[in-house]
C-alpha cells in the first residue's frame, strides 16, 4: 500500500516538544550537528524516524523522572532539519534547563500539562463518483472528528497503484483500466485510525469504432441532418435551419459503440440529447431529440433500423445519364444524376428542358420544362424532332447537363390499292394502303380524291362513285414528308341490270344442282347441291364490275376467297378462286367454267298484307309498317309505300310512318313486280293532350287511399300506402279519351285504363279483368279520381 503522508504538527505541539527536552551544552549547536537529549521524558508511540517521509505524533503525557533510562539511539538527527517536510519541528540542544528558553518560547511552554487530543474517527468522500476515465482526476476530502483533535492531517492510500495515484491533498489520478480502493488513516502516534473505503471503476477513454466516424446524412428524415463524429466529438447540421450543436462525449458502452451526450450550443437554442448506436457497414443508427427555446421538439427520436442514415461524403461533381439519349417521338426515358466523388451523397436536384417543343419533362400535374427540387429520376417525353440540352442544378449549386436528340423516321413510300378500280355510278369499293418503312414514326395519311364528282373516299378508305369518268384516289402521308400514293379508278355509268332473277343448272360431271340467283340489290348467291346429303355448298357474292354483258361478283364459297363470272348473254357461269384458277366444289371433284344455266320465270306478287306495329299514335310520334308478300319466292318482293292522307300521316321508303295531324290515314304497300299488287293498314293519328300531373283517390270496396302520377315522358306510377304496394306503367294507347298504360304492380303484369273525360281509373290484369289488390280484398274498379 502506498501511503502519502501529510506531516503538518500544530504549534501547540511545538511547544508541548520544546518544553520536555534537556540540553547539556550551553551553546546551540548548528544545524548540520548531531546531538542528544540528555533526559526525553517522552512516550513515543512509534520510533519510525522523522526523515522517512511520514511524521511521528508526540504524546504529552510522558514522566520527566524516566528520563535516565531514554536510549541515545532516540536522539534526533540534526541532519533531519534539513527535511522540508518537518518545518518548526527540530529541537535546539544547547538549552541547558528552560530558563534559558527565549522569551518567546517560554510564553508556548509555560503549561506543561496541556492534553494531547487524538483523532477518533475520518470520513472520507468524493461527491458520489464511482467511476473515471483514464486521465481522468477527483478530488476526494477527509472529515476528522472530534473538531478539536490536536493532529486533524491524513495519510491517504490506493489499493493498486497502477491502476490510480493520489496526492498529500487527495486529488486522485486515474492510470489504467481496473478498480481501486482509497482510504484515509490519521497522523495521530497514539492509535492509527481508519478512514471509509471508497472504490473507484476505471475505464478507458471513450472510443468510437472506425466503422461510424466520419459524416452521414439523412436525406428525407430529418431533412438533409448530417452527422459528423470523430473520436471525442460529434456535430449535427440541421438542414432545415443551418442551424449547428457539437457534443463531447461524456460515456461510452463496453461494447464500444453507444455514445451517450448532451448537445449544447450557444449558436442555438436548447439542447440535443444523442444516442449513436452500433454501425452495419454502411448504415448508423441514431436518437436524438431537438429542443427550440419555446421547449417545442423539432425533431425525435429516430431509432428504428428503416430510418438510417447513409455515410455521407459531399458531392463535389454531378453528372446526368440515361438509358436513351436518342428519342422517338413520344418516347419516354428516366434521366437520373450521379454525384461524385464516389460514394458522394445524393442530393436533390431539378431538371429543366431547353425547348419543351423537343423534350418535355413529365410530372404528377403534367408536362413541364422545369422541375422542383427532388432526389428522385426525371421522366422525360419527346415531343419533336431535334436537338435538346436538359440542364441539372443541384441543391448545394452543382451543375450538369445532357444532350438529347429526336429523330423522326419519315414515311418514304405509300402504294395505294383499290378492291376494285372498275366501279359504276352508285357503287363502292374499298381503297388500302401500305406505308414504307415499317417503322415510320408517323405512319397515318389521309385519303382524298383528285375528282370528287367522280368518286368520294372517307377517313377509312371507302370509295363510293357518284359520276362517271376517271379519277385517282390518294393516300397523303401526315409527318410532313409530302410523300403520297395513288391508284386510279374507273366509273361507268350505271346500266339498268337485265339479269336479276334465279338460274338453274346442273354440274358437268356428277350432275349436282346448281342454283345462281341475283337480286336487285347486286348481290348473288350460289348453291350447289343444296338438298344433298351434306346439304350443299354455297357462296355469297357481291356485284364489282361489268363488262359488255359480263359480271363479275366478288365474295367467297365455303371458307375461301372466290368471284364468279357471269355472261348476261349466254348465262354461262364460271367459278374462280382469287388467284382467277377453276375452283373445286362439289366434294373437291369438279369446277365450273362457263356451265350454262337456265333463268327461271318469275313468281309475281298475288297478295300484300301490312302491318303497323301501333295502329295508333299522337301526333309527331312515329310507328312502323311491314309488308307481308305473297308468295314469299316471288322474283321481286320489294314494294313503295305510300300514305292516303299525307296531311295527316307520311311514310318513308323503309316503312316508318309519321304522325302529322290528328285523322286517319292508309299506309299503302304497291308490288313492284309489275303486278299492280297493293296492301294497305289504316293508322290513326291524334292530338296530344296533357295529362301529366298526380291525381288521387280510393279504392272500391276498402277506401284505401291511393295515387296515380303521370310523367311528361307518358310514364306512370300507382302508389297504395296502405297496401304497401306500387306500380310502375308506361302509356301504350290511346282512344279518345282512354289511355292505357302498361306494366306491372307488386310484380304482376297488368294494365291501367285512365278515362281523362270522366277522371275514373281502372287497375286490370293480363286478361282485362278488374284485378283484387290488398291480399285479394280489394280492387280500382273505374274509381274517381281527382287531379291534385
Amino acid at each position: 500500500m502506498k501511503k502519502v503522508r501529510l506531516l503538518a504538527l500544530s504549534l501547540v505541539s511545538l511547544g508541548l516538544l520544546a518544553a520536555c527536552t534537556r540540553t547539556t551544552s550551553s551553546t546551540k549547536p548548528s544545524s548540520t550537528q548531531n546531538s542528544s537529549f540528555t533526559s526525553v521524558s517522552t512516550s513515543v508511540s512509534d520510533s519510525t524516524s522523522l526523515g522517512s517521509s511520514s511524521s511521528s505524533v508526540v504524546d504529552s503525557s510522558f514522566d520527566s523522572s524516566e528520563s535516565s533510562n531514554v536510549d541515545n539511539s532516540s536522539v534526533v538527527d540534526s541532519s533531519i532539519v534539513e527535511d522540508s517536510s518537518v518545518e518548526s519541528s527540530i529541537i535546539d540542544s544547547s538549552l541547558e534547563d528552560s530558563s534559558q528558553l527565549s522569551s518567546e518560547d517560554t510564553s508556548s511552554s509555560q503549561d506543561s500539562s496541556i492534553a494531547f487530543i487524538d483523532v477518533t474517527s475520518i470520513t472520507i468522500s468524493n461527491g458520489k463518483v464511482s467511476t473515471l476515465r483514464v486521465g481522468e482526476k477527483v478530488n476526494f476530502l477527509a472529515g476528522v472528528k472530534p473538531n478539536n483533535a490536536t493532529d486533524k492531517s491524513v495519510i491517504w492510500h490506493v489499493s493498486d497503484e497502477n491502476v490510480a495515484s493520489i496526492s498529500s491533498t487527495g486529488e486522485l489520478t486515474a492510470l489504467s483500466v481496473g478498480s481501486v480502493t482509497v482510504y484515509a488513516t490519521s497522523n495521530n502516534a497514539a492509535s492509527e485510525v481508519k478512514s471509509n473505503e471508497i472504490t473507484i471503476q476505471v475505464k478507458e477513454q471513450p472510443k468510437v469504432d472506425n466503422a461510424i466516424l466520419g459524416k452521414w446524412k439523412w436525406s428525407d428524415y430529418p431533412e438533409d441532418t448530417i452527422i459528423d463524429i470523430s473520436n471525442n466529438k460529434v456535430s449535427v447540421v440541421f438542414g432545415n435551419n443551418n442551424a449547428t450543436a457539437s457534443l463531447d462525449f461524456a460515456d461510452v458502452d463496453d461494447d464500444g459503440y453507444c455514445l451517450f451526450g448532451v448537445f449544447k450550443d450557444k449558436n442555438t437554442p436548447g439542447y440535443l440529447k444523442a444516442k449513436i448506436s452500433h454501425s452495419y457497414q454502411d448504415q448508423l443508427e441514431i436518437i436524438y431529440n431537438i429542443v427550440d427555446s419555446a421547449n417545442v421538439t423539432q425533431k425525435v427520436n429516430v431509432y428504428t433500423q428503416n430510418e438510417s442514415a447513409i455515410r455521407y461524403i459531399k458531392a463535389e461533381s454531378m453528372s446526368l445519364r440515361s438509358s436513351y439519349t436518342y428519342l422517338k417521338p413520344n418516347q419516354t426515358t428516366s434521366i437520373s444524376a450521379v454525384f461524385g466523388p464516389r460514394g458522394a451523397s445524393e442530393e436533390k436536384w431539378s431538371l429543366e428542358s431547353d425547348d419543351t417543343n423537343i423534350v418535355a419533362i413529365k410530372t404528377s400535374s403534367g408536362e413541364t420544362n422545369k422541375t422542383t427540387m427532388s432526389l428522385s429520376d426525371k421522366t422525360i417525353i419527346a415531343k419533336g424532332e431535334g436537338d435538346v440540352t436538359l440542364r441539372a442544378t443541384s441543391e448545394s449549386g452543382l451543375t450538369a447537363s445532357i444532350d438529347i436528340n429526336v429523330a423522326i423516321t419519315k414515311v418514304s413510300k405509300i402504294t395505294v390499292t383499290l378492291e376494285n378500280d372498275h366501279i359504276e355510278v352508285g357503287s363502292a369499293t374499298k381503297a388500302s394502303a401500305t406505308v414504307e418503312p415499317e417503322d415510320a414514326d408517323n405512319a397515318s395519311f389521309t385519303w382524298s380524291s383528285s375528282n370528287s364528282e367522280i368518286a368520294t373516299v372517307d377517313e377509312t378508305g371507302a370509295v363510293r362513285a357518284v359520276g362517271a369518268g376517271e379519277c385517282e384516289i390518294i393516300a397523303t402521308a401526315n409527318d410532313g414528308s409530302g410523300v403520297i400514293g395513288k391508284a386510279t379508278l374507273y366509273v361507268n355509268e350505271k346500266q339498268e341490270l337485265n339479269i336479276y332473277g334465279k338460274y338453274t343448272g346442273t354440274t358437268p360431271d356428277y350432275n349436282a344442282e346448281i342454283i345462281f340467283e341475283i337480286k336487285k340489290d347486286n348481290t348473288a348467291t350460289l348453291e350447289i347441291d343444296p338438298d344433298g346429303y351434306t346439304e350443299g355448298e354455297s357462296g355469297t357474292f357481291a356485284l364489282s364490275s361489268q363488262d359488255n354483258g359480263v359480271y363479275t361478283f366478288v365474295g367467297s364459297y365455303g371458307d375461301e376467297n372466290a368471284k364468279v363470272v357471269f355472261n348476261g348473254k349466254n348465262n354461262t357461269l364460271s367459278l374462280l378462286d382469287s388467284s382467277d384458277s377453276p375452283l373445286l366444289v362439289y366434294y373437291q371433284l369438279e369446277t365450273l367454267e362457263n356451265v350454262a344455266l337456265v333463268k327461271q320465270a318469275e313468281k309475281k306478287v298475288t297478295e300484300i298484307e301490312v302491318e303497323l306495329k301501333d295502329d295508333s299514335i299522337f301526333v309527331g310520334d312515329t310507328t312502323t309498317a311491314k309488308a307481308i308478300i305473297t308468295p314469299k319466292d316471288a322474283g321481286d318482293l320489294s314494294v313503295t309505300w305510300s300514305s292516303s292522307k299525307e296531311s295527316v300521316a307520311t311514310v318513308d321508303d323503309k316503312g316508318v310512318v309519321t304522325g302529322i295531324k290528328s285523322g286517319s290515314a292508309n299506309i299503302i304497300a304497291t308490288a313492284n313486280d309489275g303486278s299492280g299488287v297493293v296492301g294497305m293498314a289504316t293508322i290513326y293519328v291524334q292530338a296530344k293532350k296533357n295529362i301529366a300531373g298526380s291525381y288521387s283517390g280510393e279504392t272500391s270496396y276498402g277506401s284505401l287511399s291511393f295515387t296515380f302520377t303521370v310523367a311528361e315522358d307518358n310514364t306512370a306510377t300507382l302508389e297504395v300506402p296502405d297496401a304497401e304496394e306500387n306500380g310502375e306503367f308506361t302509356l301504350s294507347s290511346v282512344d279518345g279519351n282512354i289511355y292505357t298504360f302498361e306494366g306491372t304492380y307488386a310484380d304482376v303484369d297488368c294494365k291501367v285504363i285512365f278515362d281523362t273525360k270522366n277522371m275514373t281509373l281502372t287497375l286490370m290484369n293480363e286478361d282485362d279483368d278488374v284485378m283484387i289488390i290488398f291480399y285479394g280484398t280489394d280492387a280500382i274498379d273505374d274509381v274517381s279520381v281527382t287531379k291534385n
